[in-house]
């Protein structure tokens, strides 16, 4: 996309102003469903209009708002740079920037957050890398800076956000040793992969503007529904008959350890039956490597040793199953077996 597209506006204007209309770097963690606060679908349908934006800011995002000028200021004596806030819109892409500081000068971004402080590697920080790689196309620079701050304790004195949202509520109190900055580096082919899927959101917006009551299910799936149906159809009859047989390995697995106890205490090795053939395995010792205190205690090696293996990805699956599927399956197992008074007598001792 060519850069004299991008329209610069002064840092003084609202960044809630048209909200609908552009994707913000903010929206970014939900447009690729790594927001554990919204996920794209509730994105769309607020940019849409079904639904009210629901989020107005905390005591978390207006502390934020607070400290910026302060850690912007100390970030620019510290590395003598020239940071200030800039904004920049994309109107035929429906992105807007709003970074907390540029330097034009020496091609560097910047972007603040007020944090608990818990974010150390890159995939902690990936919700903001995702902005920051945005605001990097839209500004045209090859890397910027990400500075966190970590909040104090003290930070906001007040119960209720809503009564209780003046400055003076907030500790304001600078402190630098606060402070840790990441140096993010521009990722073109992640940059790629957010244009696309910014493209894609767009064209589901107008979807969701021409059909308000769509589900969730038609929104991601769309021209594969019928395909997800037939899937999930299926899944549903097959995952809870496994869930089923789980049930019964774990009933079989007691019954196991029942005969046993009862095959030990009668000096028993070998029962036959018309139905099966039961022998007792005396309890045995087995060696393994310690990995974690090989790893501990000499890392290098542990490092030498270490295979990488390409994981495949899947989908997990919990079956909201009756919670009588337990019961049904113990039921079950004493109706169609037949179980001689010793064994009833040590499953009453179980409470089965």
């Amino acid at each position: 996309m060519e850069q004299e597209k991008l329209i610069s506006h002064t840092p003084g204007e609202s960044v809630t102003q048209n909200r609908n209309k552009y994707l913000g770097g903010s929206d970014l963690p939900a447009l690729f469903n790594v927001s554990p606060f919204k996920d794209c679908f509730t994105l769309a349908r607020e940019k849409a209009g079904v639904i009210p934006a629901a989020f107005k800011g905390n005591e978390y995002t207006r502390y934020g708002q607070l400290l910026e000028p302060q850690i912007r200021d100390y970030i620019n004596s510290i590395y003598e740079l020239k940071f200030k806030e800039n904004t920049n819109i994309n109107e035929e892409l429906g992105l807007r920037s709003n970074c907390d500081g540029l330097d034009k000068e020496a091609g560097l971004l910047l972007e603040i957050k007020t944090n608990a402080g818990d974010k150390t590697t890159y995939e902690d920080v990936y919700d903001y890398v995702l902005q920051m790689q945005m605001y990097m196309f839209q500004f045209n620079v090859e890397k910027g800076y990400l500075v966190q701050y970590k909040r104090p304790e003290n930070f906001w004195s007040g119960l209720n956000y809503e009564t209780q949202y003046t400055d003076d509520y907030f500790n304001q109190e600078f402190d630098p040793e606060r402070i840790s900055v990441m140096e993010i580096k521009r990722d073109d082919k992640l940059i790629q992969e957010i244009l696309s899927k910014a493209e894609k959101f767009w064209n589901d917006v107008e979807r969701l503007k021409e059909n308000p009551e769509m589900t969730e299910e038609e929104f991601y799936f769309g021209d594969n529904l019928v395909e997800y149906n037939d899937t999930i159809n299926k899944l549903s009859v097959l995952e809870k008959e496994l869930n089923r047989l789980s049930e019964m390995e774990k009933e079989a697995k007691t019954q196991r350890e029942i005969l046993y106890g009862l095959m030990e205490k009668v000096g028993v090795k070998t029962i036959v039956t018309d139905a099966l053939m039961i022998t007792k395995v005396n309890p045995t010792t087995t060696k393994t490597i310690d990995s974690k205190k090989l790893k501990e205690e000499m890392p290098e090696i542990a490092e030498q040793y270490t295979k990488v293996s390409n994981k495949k990805g899947y989908v997990k699956i919990t079956v909201r199953a009756d919670k009588n599927v337990v019961e049904e399956v113990k039921e079950e197992i004493i109706s169609k077996t037949n179980i001689n008074d010793s064994k009833k007598s040590a499953l009453a001792a179980l409470g089965l």
